[in-house]
């Protein structure tokens, strides 16, 4: 039910990259997209998801061969806004990193760097297109158990609504 082709693609393209990594890429059945920009524009969103996504995989690509290696992703909408979930089964974040994992250059790992991957962007990237459209981010993680990030995003006014209340304004 993804009907925005450029996030469908994207999520395409992360399925075929977690099959590589040995990684369970689950897009949530109920998810739905019907690609109208309700809630903000597309390229937005392929920035949110991908950061996210590619996060998830960097989480568990150290994982011991034996453990569950799965991302699952949540897409919903509904009259108010949408709501996204990416969840990983990596290792998770320690509680006393939490409140830096959206600064700029920050890396959770400080043993890794631009040459192994990320330049600690990402979740700034992140957090700054999602409260460009109104929404706010959060993050759950338990060391151990994985992290679950979750973004709400309100419903954009319609135009139509819009040039109600100017009409109404003009009026009165």
């Amino acid at each position: 039910r993804i009907r925005e082709p450029s996030v469908a693609a994207l999520l395409i393209g992360k399925v075929y990259r977690a099959a590589e990594l040995g990684i369970r890429f689950v897009l949530d059945p109920a998810s739905e997209l019907h690609g109208e920009g309700r809630y903000l524009p597309a390229s937005s969103l392929i920035t949110i998801l991908g950061n996210l996504i590619e996060n998830a995989f960097d989480a568990l690509r150290n994982a011991p061969e034996t453990a569950q290696k799965e991302v699952t992703v949540s897409i919903r909408e509904g009259e108010h806004g949408m709501l996204i979930s990416v969840d990983d089964s990596g290792a998770g974040i320690a509680a006393d990193k939490l409140d830096r994992i959206f600064e700029r250059f920050y890396r959770v790992d400080p043993a890794r760097s631009r040459e192994t991957g990320g330049s600690g962007l990402g979740l700034a990237i992140t957090k700054h297109c999602v409260q460009e459209n109104g929404g706010r981010i959060s993050v759950w993680s338990r060391t151990g158990e994985g992290s679950t990030f979750t973004i709400e995003l309100p419903a954009a006014p319609d135009e139509d609504d819009d040039e109600a209340r100017s009409d109404e304004s003009t009026q009165a």
